[in-house]
């Protein structure tokens, strides 16, 4: 175990429901992502005060360059400008992906802050499902290039920089869970932390250390890179405790589009909806029929009253 997280309070256990790590600073079963765990904030925010999608871009960026980070500005979405392999930046590493990850140019700052747009499109059928997953969102990262002559930060500054900043914006920690993982993207991966509250996941802390090879076989690399993303939508949204994040992040449109629609909200039914949307991952689940029937049930109503509430 990492000294950080003795030093932190936080105990290894494992997950009874996935068999995941994960690190916390109490005793629990699950280990606080979905579909393990039901969202626990809706209605109930999980931080001291309410922040839109631009106030936590800017306490992000503030906390950082207090933390010796240097803020640069977003990259465009079209990787497609500076490397072969993919089309759109599904992640702020890939701004720095191959040229500087690979040490054939230097970073524009080291150790960096930047909020990046980034574009995913494998969870397209997930969108307006989960309430969380979007295809087009806010990354929020501390990145560091370690070489072998300038070495800043890896594992433990990484974990406390994580905590240090949720428990700013007043999340309780002994509610953040630490999840081991791994993590590949872009050509490269290496072990990473998922780090979840209340059922959702709100960063990944990735130590990028390998180049994978075509082969699918991975190889180690000098340069030791800190990759962090932090989901900005995603801590606005349980900042607020709105039903979903797209409540949270587009509230105009969101209000515009029942304006024009002339739709009514069943607010009793769309919250009860929005705490077990985690579970309706499309690749966790078999049947989510079968889930929208436990919604229903909880509510006492039939399936087809709870479907024509929840669906368009």
């Amino acid at each position: 175990m990492l000294k950080i997280f003795e030093d932190l309070g936080y105990k290894k256990q494992i997950c009874k429901t996935c068999g995941n790590e994960f690190y916390s600073q109490v005793d629990r079963e699950t280990c606080g992502d979905a579909p393990c765990d039901e969202y626990g904030f809706i209605g109930n925010p999980a931080t001291d005060k309410p922040y839109d999608l631009y106030e936590i871009q800017e306490t992000f960026r503030s906390f950082l360059e207090k933390e010796g980070h240097e803020h640069i500005s977003r990259y465009p979405t079209l990787a497609k400008r500076w490397r072969d392999d993919v089309f759109l930046v599904g992640a702020s590493i890939f701004c720095f992906q191959p040229w500087i990850t690979s040490g054939l140019v230097e970073p524009p700052a080291n150790p960096l802050e930047v909020e990046q747009p980034s574009i995913r499109l494998n969870d397209v059928d997930n969108v307006g499902r989960t309430g969380r997953h979007m295809t087009c969102f806010t990354m929020g990262s501390h990145t560091v290039i370690n070489k072998p002559e300038n070495f800043i930060y890896w594992e433990d500054e990484t974990i406390r920089l994580c905590h240090e900043f949720f428990k700013s914006i007043g999340i309780n920690t002994e509610e953040i869970t630490f999840i081991k993982s791994w993590w590949k993207g872009g050509g490269n991966e290496g072990p990473c932390y998922e780090v979840c509250c209340r059922g959702v996941e709100l960063a990944t802390l990735v130590f990028m250390q390998y180049k994978t090879l075509e082969n699918g076989d991975k190889e180690e690399i000098p340069i030791k890179v800190v990759d962090t993303g932090y989901g900005l939508e995603r801590i606005a949204w349980i900042s607020q405790g709105t039903p979903t994040a797209y409540d949270a992040c587009f509230a105009p449109v969101v209000d515009k589009l029942k304006e024009i629609t002339n739709v009514e909200v069943n607010e009793e039914i769309l919250a009860r909806n929005a705490e077990i949307a985690g579970m309706m991952d499309i690749e966790d689940i078999g049947d989510i029929r079968e889930l929208r029937q436990q919604v229903a049930d909880s509510l006492n109503i039939s399936l087809e009253e709870y479907l024509e509430n929840a669906e368009p």
